[in-house]
């Protein structure tokens, strides 16, 4: 993913996303994983009807785009809203 943000800054292809600043660095974190409770999902249509926790605006745009309904809460939450059936995944 590195290498593919650094290939778009350096072809141009981004350039003007970054006129008015200094670039740093970028970072691209890799695939994350879906965890549930007794489902396993193979498609995005499994998720459909789901509560989900999203861990972000983004992520619960996605979420949501697969049928799930994305529910917002801390990390630190999670275990026991999965074991009181809160969210499912």
């Amino acid at each position: 993913m590195g290498c593919m943000l650094q290939t778009l800054y350096e072809d141009g292809t981004l350039a003007s996303e970054y006129e008015d600043s200094h670039l740093l660095f970028m970072y691209g974190a890799g695939p994350g994983s879906l965890h549930t409770t007794d489902k396993l999902i193979r498609t995005p249509e499994d998720m459909k009807g789901m509560r989900i926790r999203r861990p972000s605006a983004v992520a619960g745009d996605i979420i949501e785009s697969a049928g799930a309904s994305p529910v917002g809460l801390p990390a630190n939450d999670m275990y026991t809203s999965l074991q009181r059936g809160v969210v499912e995944g």
